[in-house]
C-alpha cells in the first residue's frame, strides 16, 4: 500500500509541475504559485493515503469474501393481506373516477435581450387509482434461516365476487397475472408445519475464507490429474445455486443412476436441514460407479477437491469451509465397495474422514441405508431429529450417533474455538493486478485536485489568479 501511495504522490507532483508550466507558458489569469503548489504536495500526503487505505481495505473484504451455504428449517407459514382502498397501498388497480388537474405549460416569450419565460396553468383529465378487489394476499415462510416471500398481492379464490366496485369486472388477463388463492408450494409447507414434519431449507451467505483467498499457501489441495478426469466427464460441477425459493440439488452420480433419484436428493436435503441446524455443515454427496476411479479412490478424492476448491472455476462459489463430501463407489450397482470424504478445511474433522473412508464398505446402495429417511420431528426444545432414530450410515457418522469423536465440528478461520486458527494468512491476501492499478489511478485523480484549487485560487503573494473575481 505504501508503493501506491508513493507513487500517487510523485506521479501528482510531476503533473503539479506539467500543468503549472503550462499555465505559465500559456500566459493565461490562472495560474499555479510555488506557494500554491507546496500546499498541494502537503495534502497530497492525506489524500493519497486515504484514498489508497480505503481502496485495499475494499480489494482485500472482496477477495476474502466467498458464499456458503447454510441449512435449516421450515417454523411456520405466514398468510397476510392488504385492504384495499381508492388511491391506496394495494398492485392490481385500474383508471377510474375521472377529475381535471392542472399542471405547469409556461413556455418562452420574446427574442434576444427580451427573451423571458411566462408561467401559464393548463388542464388536463387525470384519474384516481381503483382496486380490482377488494383484498390482497400476502403469503411467506418463516424459517430458521428467516423469512421467505412465496408470493404477494394475490388476488382471493374468487376475484369476481370480490371486486371492489360491485360494477366492475376483472379482466382475466390480470387475474392470471396477479394468481388466486393459496400457492402449491405454500400450502405444502403448512401442512408440513402443522403435522411438525418441517421441510428442509438451504440458502447461500457470505463468508470469509483466508485460505481461499491467498495466492500462496500450502493449505489448498493441488492435482494434476485434474484434466484427465475433466476429459473423461468425471468431475462433476461444484452446487452453488438455490432453486424454487430455499432448495438446491447437492448430489451427483457418475457412471450410476437410481430410478428415484429425486428422492435421493430430497433425502440429502433433510439430513443437511439439520446438519446445518445443529452443527452448521453442509454435506455434498457423489456417488461413483467407474473401475478406473474404484483402482484409486485417493487420487479421485484429491483431485475433485482441488478442482472444487479452484476459485478460478468457481470464483466465490468455490468448496466452503462448512463443506463436509463424501465420495461413494460401487463396482455393482447394489452395495457400496468403497468411500472417501474430506472436508472444506484442511484440519478438523480428521477422525470423521477416517470413519467415512473405513465405514461405509458393503452398506446397501439406497438413500434409507446411506442417507436416512425424508422426514423429520421437532421436540420441545426445537430440535430437528429423525424419527425412531432412523439414521442412515452417513448420517449416524456425521452425527456422533455412535462415536461422538466422528461427530462434524465446523473449524473457524479465526480460531476462536481455542483450536490454531487462519488468521495469519490475512497478511498473504494481496489485490490484484486490475485493484492495484485502479487504486493508483483513484489517489492519482485525487491528488490532481489540489491542481484545479490551485489553478482557481487567487494567490495575492505572486499575482495569481482568482476565478470568481469581479
Amino acid at each position: 500500500m505504501l508503493v501506491i501511495v508513493l507513487a500517487a504522490i510523485a506521479i501528482a507532483a510531476l503533473t503539479g509541475l506539467a500543468v503549472r508550466q503550462f499555465l505559465e507558458f500559456k500566459g493565461g489569469q490562472a495560474r499555479i504559485t510555488w506557494r500554491e503548489f507546496a500546499i498541494g504536495m502537503a495534502i497530497s500526503p492525506i489524500v493519497a493515503g486515504l484514498v489508497a487505505w480505503a481502496g485495499w481495505s475494499i480489494a482485500k473484504q472482496s477477495k476474502i469474501t466467498f458464499t456458503e451455504y447454510w441449512n435449516g428449517w421450515e417454523v411456520a407459514t405466514v398468510k397476510e393481506y392488504t385492504q384495499c382502498t381508492r388511491d391506496g397501498p394495494c398492485r392490481w388497480e385500474y383508471d377510474c373516477d375521472p377529475y381535471l388537474c392542472s399542471y405547469e405549460c409556461g413556455e418562452y416569450e420574446g427574442t434576444g435581450d427580451d427573451r423571458h419565460y411566462v408561467s401559464k396553468t393548463c388542464w388536463k383529465t387525470c384519474y384516481h387509482d381503483c382496486p380490482y378487489v377488494n383484498r390482497e394476499y400476502h403469503f411467506s415462510i418463516d424459517t430458521t434461516l428467516g423469512r421467505y416471500s412465496i408470493a404477494n398481492n394475490v388476488f382471493p379464490d374468487s376475484p369476481q365476487s370480490n371486486r371492489w366496485r360491485a360494477n366492475t369486472s376483472v379482466p382475466q388477463s390480470v387475474i392470471s397475472r396477479a394468481g388466486t388463492g393459496e400457492p402449491s408450494f405454500w400450502v405444502a409447507a403448512r401442512n408440513r408445519c402443522e403435522a411438525n414434519m418441517p421441510g428442509p431449507v438451504t440458502a447461500r451467505r457470505d463468508y470469509k475464507n483466508y485460505i481461499l483467498a491467498s495466492d500462496h499457501t500450502l493449505m489448498k489441495e493441488h492435482s494434476s490429474d485434474i484434466a484427465e478426469y475433466q476429459s473423461r466427464k468425471l468431475l462433476p460441477s461444484l452446487a452453488q445455486t438455490i432453486d424454487t425459493f430455499y432448495r438446491a440439488n447437492k448430489l451427483s452420480f457418475i457412471g450410476w443412476q437410481p430410478y428415484n433419484s429425486r428422492v435421493w436428493q430430497e433425502a440429502l436435503e433433510y439430513l443437511n436441514a439439520n446438519l446445518g441446524h445443529q452443527m452448521q455443515g453442509d454435506l455434498h454427496l457423489v456417488v461413483i460407479k467407474d473401475d478406473a476411479i474404484a483402482s484409486n479412490p485417493e487420487r479421485y478424492s484429491l483431485a475433485l477437491k482441488a478442482y472444487w476448491q479452484n476459485k478460478e472455476v468457481f470464483s466465490d462459489h468455490a468448496l466452503s469451509k462448512n463443506a463436509v463430501v463424501v465420495l461413494v463407489g460401487t463396482t455393482d450397482g447394489v452395495t457400496v465397495s468403497w468411500s472417501r470424504a474430506f472436508t472444506g478445511m484442511p484440519l478438523g474433522n480428521e477422525k470423521l474422514i477416517v470413519v467415512m473412508r473405513d465405514g461405509l464398505k458393503g452398506t446397501p446402495l439406497t438413500y434409507e441405508s446411506l442417507i436416512g429417511p425424508i422426514q423429520s420431528r421437532r421436540d420441545s426444545k426445537g430440535v430437528y431429529y429423525p424419527p425412531d432414530g432412523n439414521y442412515g450410515s452417513i448420517q449416524r457418522i456425521i452425527f456422533g450417533v455412535d462415536d461422538q469423536s466422528t461427530k462434524f465440528k465446523r473449524v473457524r478461520m479465526s480460531g476462536d474455538d481455542r483450536e490454531s486458527g487462519f488468521l495469519y494468512l490475512k497478511n498473504e491476501i494481496q489485490p490484484s493486478t486490475g485493484q492495484t492499478w485502479a487504486i493508483l489511478i483513484v489517489a492519482f485523480l485525487a491528488c490532481c485536485g489540489a491542481w484545479v484549487w490551485a489553478a482557481n485560487h487567487y494567490d495575492p503573494s505572486e499575482g495569481g489568479y482568482r476565478w470568481w473575481r469581479g
